[in-house]
């Protein structure tokens, strides 16, 4: 590093979790600048790993395509990221990539990233089974016999301020329900009208670091998950009903993109 110039410098403060700093490009591929982390040596706590990075320059990715993994454990952590170039470098263009990994340090296959997820519960009319009241993450409907959901409401237990989730449904030969919101119902009662598509979104000044996930089933198409964002979900052929809904609320992937 002696022969080298510092061409930019970034501090990043980190809380507990597990994190991947990816160098992903550079322009000049030849002679590419080199990303240097500092971590204080009074953090204890704070870790790093390496992914293909360079052996003889510790702390260092030299060129793209490769990595490092930071764990911090307990206290919030500051690192800070400094961009190198030799003498012989056209370019001091570089991308990285400092993704957040897991919210805890602690996951297990059986622990499914419970720090980052919030099931939802589901309640409404199923056919022949009729009024349904379910535990949080249970499926609404029973699509192994193709019974149709005829209405349904949304409520989400230990729901995070600053969000809630706006949903509404399109009724057979009746059109789309208005909009309403957790704990109201959508639908219709004593009709026997099926549900042929569904609409829902995350609302609030707090959305932008969640997303709603949701597993719809229809008669003809089967299950699908999808990332919903308030667009028309329905079947994938004409007049296919709903049979069975879940769905929870997903902690985003963070990541910051640092040149």
């Amino acid at each position: 590093m002696s022969n080298s110039i510092l061409v930019h410098t970034k501090s990043i403060t980190l809380q507990p979790g597990l994190y991947l700093l990816h160098y992903i490009s550079a322009i000049d591929t030849i002679n590419p600048p080199s990303a240097h982390i500092n971590i204080s040596p009074s953090l204890t706590e704070c870790h790093i790993a390496y992914l293909c990075s360079d052996p003889d320059n510790p702390n260092t990715l030299t060129q793209p395509n490769s990595g490092m993994a930071i764990r911090v454990s307990k206290e919030n952590a500051e690192i800070l990221i400094n961009i190198f170039i030799n003498t012989e470098c056209t370019s001091p263009e570089a991308q990285l990539k400092l993704e957040k990994l897991f919210e805890n340090n602690e996951i297990t296959t059986t622990q499914k990233e419970k720090q980052n997820i919030f099931p939802l519960t589901f309640s409404g009319h199923v056919q022949w089974q009729g009024d349904i009241q379910l535990k949080a993450g249970e499926e609404l409907g029973n699509p192994n016999k193709n019974w149709r959901i005829e209405n349904f409401s949304i409520d989400w237990p230990n729901k995070i301020t600053g969000i809630t989730i706006e949903y509404s449904c399109v009724i057979n030969n009746t059109g789309e329900t208005p909009k309403s919101q957790l704990g109201n119902l959508v639908g219709t009662k004593s009709q026997a009208l099926p549900i042929t598509g569904i609409t829902a979104k995350l609302v609030g000044e707090k959305t932008e670091p969640y997303e709603l996930i949701l597993q719809v089933t229809y008669s003809e198409s089967g299950q699908r998950t999808i990332i919903s964002t308030g667009e028309l979900i329905s079947g994938l052929h004409e007049n296919e009903f709903l049979t069975g809904l879940k769905g929870y609320i997903k902690q985003k992937t963070i990541s910051h993109n640092l040149i």
